[in-house]
């Protein structure tokens, strides 16, 4: 072991608390968990050796064996089984001639097979050195060495100074709501001429949506065009990616769906000459009738019978961006509450609220805590591991989360 899991280990405080962060700081610094790293963090957060080597044995997130240079994991779910995922580890065993849980003799590659990877909708599912891979053909299989990457090096924590400093002018939260908001027009205002959002999320990484991004920023560029393509979000229809969102002032948005880079050229095409129908292409126009031959997201099989609430601005904003949030009536409610309840009026009714009492009850611990600071923690895993319910929405609209 190096010193730099010892470097990672010294951002967190010396308490038994951090035990299990310390631990994945440790894994996620040198790809295993070695005796040294086990001693490591036992010292720091001042525990015996015995209690780290206990929860990493434990643990099947932890890895006390040290990988080959790529690690190829074949997910075991049903969804994935069903699909031929079985056909896949075997072929790789073949291929590589181990069995699932070894390392080849040089050192290159370890074969796992992991529980299930919360891909569903797009089994089989091969995870390669971090990296979801969906709908894996055997083909593609056979050409395993095209996944894999050099592992990228941790990267700190973002310094509260690098942060943009925003200064709301008004004497209510209304007020400066309002002014946020203003301010967030006029640079709305600036923007290119074309928005492309690729919706990437844990399906659309896993379909190659990294790489849509790469093409469609390269053709905008080499076709001259005023356009800002982003790292957007899905928007929970993970079976039709990979998708894209375009915007442009005076047009509804346009959602375009089972794309392919191969099919970027003629879509660039289509939305910026003289106005020629979509018809070729599949997708949704967000208005009530529909938009050159795209039909109304009203009318399509997945959006119909739904009245979108928590996830309604899904996929249609930037999750980074907090002018997206704010002109999408982000915070609303927040300022709302600011200005008319104080803060123990909040507790109490959401403490007659029933089914969310308990959840009052910790918010009001974290109140009357003396200790500073305070921290807001979102469970995204809701007490079941690797299930991640709430992932469209956190990767979606950050935002929502946040405000509540």
């Amino acid at each position: 072991m190096d010193d730099s899991v010892r470097l990672r280990l010294a951002g967190f405080p010396r308490e038994r608390t951090w035990l299990l962060p310390a631990l994945l700081a440790a894994q996620e610094t040198e790809g295993w968990l070695s005796s040294e790293a086990l001693t490591a963090v036992a010292e720091h957060v001042r525990v015996p050796p015995s209690e780290t080597c206990a929860i990493a044995t434990d643990y099947a997130t932890f890895r006390r064996v040290k990988p080959g240079r790529h690690l190829v994991r074949v997910c075991a779910g049903l969804s994935c089984r069903l699909a031929g995922a079985a056909d896949h580890l075997r072929a790789l065993e073949d291929r590589l001639g181990i069995a699932r849980g070894s390392t080849t003799p040089d050192g290159r590659v370890t074969l796992e097979e992991a529980e299930c990877l919360s891909v569903c909708s797009l089994a089989p599912v091969l995870e390669v050195d971090g990296a979801s891979h969906g709908r894996v053909t055997s083909v593609a299989v056979e050409r395993l060495p095209m996944w894999f990457r050099t592992r990228r090096p941790w990267q700190g924590d973002v310094e509260a100074s690098d942060l943009p400093q925003i200064r709301a002018l008004g004497r209510t939260a209304q007020e400066r709501l309002a002014y946020l908001r203003s301010h967030a027009e006029a640079r709305i205002r600036q923007r290119p001429e074309f928005r492309f959002l690729v919706q990437g999320g844990s399906c659309g990484e896993a379909l190659g949506a990294g790489e849509m991004l790469k093409a469609l920023r390269l053709l905008a560029a080499m076709r001259g065009l005023d356009a800002e393509v982003l790292d957007g979000a899905c928007h929970g229809m993970c079976s039709a990616g990979i998708v894209v969102e375009v915007q442009r002032a005076g047009w509804p948005r346009l959602t375009f769906t089972h794309l392919t880079k191969d099919i970027v050229p003629d879509l660039l095409s289509a939305l910026v000459g003289s106005a020629p129908p979509l018809t070729r292409f599949t997708g949704v126009a967000w208005n009530d009738e529909g938009w050159r031959g795209l039909p109304p997201a009203s009318r399509h099989p997945f959006f119909a019978g739904q009245r979108r609430l928590i996830m309604e601005r899904c996929g249609h904003l930037d999750p980074d961006s907090l002018d997206d949030a704010l002109l999408s009536g982000g915070y609303s409610a927040l300022a709302s509450v600011l200005d008319r309840q104080a803060p123990e009026d909040v507790v109490e009714q959401v403490k007659a609220s029933g089914p969310l009492a308990l959840s009052a009850a910790e918010w009001e611990v974290c109140r009357n805590a003396s200790a500073a600071p305070r921290y807001f923690v979102a469970n995204a895993e809701e007490g079941a591991p690797g299930l991640f319910a709430d992932r469209h929405l956190m990767e979606g609209d950050p935002h929502r989360v946040l405000e509540g």
